[in-house]
């Protein structure tokens, strides 16, 4: 007889069986789904709270920021959804539907969609 890989419990019945119950095996499933994807979900809590700043801004109808006050209310410039390279040479980074450009002058000119 072998055991239950998840609490350890004798096994009885099939040959091939490898859980106790219905408990041990959805414990077991959830513990390796959660660990597979606790990055993409740290990932997606950055990007949404960017996202919220970037939202904050446009509905007090602010069209831009700096870099410095942008950093101190949270925003993490190292993650976004998308960016692009206009023909003019800037880049414009988006953030869900909101998107970028950082200046030379660290100014972040801000737009809802696409600028």
């Amino acid at each position: 007889m072998s055991d239950c890989i998840e609490c350890g419990r004798e096994l009885f019945g099939r040959c091939d069986k490898k859980f106790c119950s219905d408990g041990c095996r959805n414990s077991y499933n959830n513990r390796i789904r959660r660990n597979g994807t606790e990055e993409p979900r740290r990932i997606n809590r950055v990007l949404e709270k960017n996202r919220r700043i970037l939202e904050r801004l446009i509905i007090a109808g602010k069209r831009r920021s700096t870099l410095l006050k942008l950093s101190g209310e949270g925003f993490n410039f190292g993650y976004s959804t998308s960016f692009e390279i206009r023909k003019d040479g800037k880049r414009v980074i988006h953030c869900y539907n909101y998107s970028y450009i950082i200046s030379s002058k660290d100014i972040v000119y801000v737009a809802f969609k696409n600028i």
